[in-house]
This record gives C-alpha cells, structure tokens and sequence, in this order.
C-alpha cells in the first residue's frame, strides 16, 4: 500500500518498507511512503480472492466539504 497524499493513520500502527524509510532518511522526506504489508493506515479484507480482477485499485476517502 502506497500513501500518495494525506494524512493520518486511522490509529493503526504503521510500518514503513526498507526503501520508504531509507528516503525519508536520504531525503528527509518521501513524497510518497509504501507501507510494509498488513501495516498500512486501512486494514483491507479480501472476501472472495478468486473474484478480484488482476489490477491496481485506489482508495479514496473524502469528507463531505471534498472537491471531487
């Protein structure tokens, strides 16, 4: 999972890849960070593996005062 934008951790606790935390410390900061696997903000679930087309997916969350 890649944050592109953003903030908060939807008090999750995180944990970043090797390649996220070496350039934040390399650039003292990433414009985008990638989150080790299971350790991201959201806490996404699969229920059916066999359905899910072979793509990449964005998530989007937007409060009501959002340009959409």
């Amino acid at each position: 999972m890649t944050k592109l934008e953003g903030k908060g951790n939807g008090t999750m606790d995180l944990e970043l890849t090797f390649a996220s935390e070496q350039d934040i410390l390399d650039n003292t900061i990433a414009s985008t960070v990638t989150y080790a696997a299971g350790h991201g903000p959201v806490d996404v679930r699969v229920v059916d593996p066999l359905r899910v087309p072979d793509a990449d997916f964005e998530l989007r969350v937007a409060g009501d005062d959002a340009d959409l």
